[in-house]
């Protein structure tokens, strides 16, 4: 099965090395945009775990893969404060998810479903 990143590049036409960038930019709420360059970009040390979510669902084949890299990303140390959490200048999961439910599968389908040895 593909990956996202590998199914995003395809349909957006870019390549690997533009996936990181172009799904921040699509995952950031609107009002999160105005504090990107105030606090160093896209590369700033404070979007660290902002860029670790993205590259775990780009590995994601199915959207359960996706759930559980979001799961991580809200329990992930890097992502606590004020900021992040109530003013939510961070990538949105929600956004994420959606963009994500149109191009990956909810399950692998390949494997077998219950019953089992």
């Amino acid at each position: 099965m593909k990956s996202l990143q590998e199914l995003f590049c395809a349909e957006q036409r870019c390549d690997e090395g533009q996936f990181a960038r172009k799904v921040f930019w699509r995952a950031l709420p609107p009002h999160a945009r105005f504090f990107v360059p105030l606090l160093g970009g896209f590369d700033a040390k404070y979007f660290t775990a902002d860029r670790e979510l993205i590259t775990g669902a780009g590995r994601a084949t199915t959207m359960e893969q996706l759930r559980a890299e979001t799961v991580d990303f809200m329990l992930d140390a890097n992502n606590q404060g004020w900021f992040r959490q109530r003013a939510r200048i961070r990538v949105s999961t929600t956004r994420l998810k959606r963009l994500a439910r149109r191009l990956l599968p909810e399950t692998d389908r390949r494997m077998p479903s219950g019953g089992g040895a």
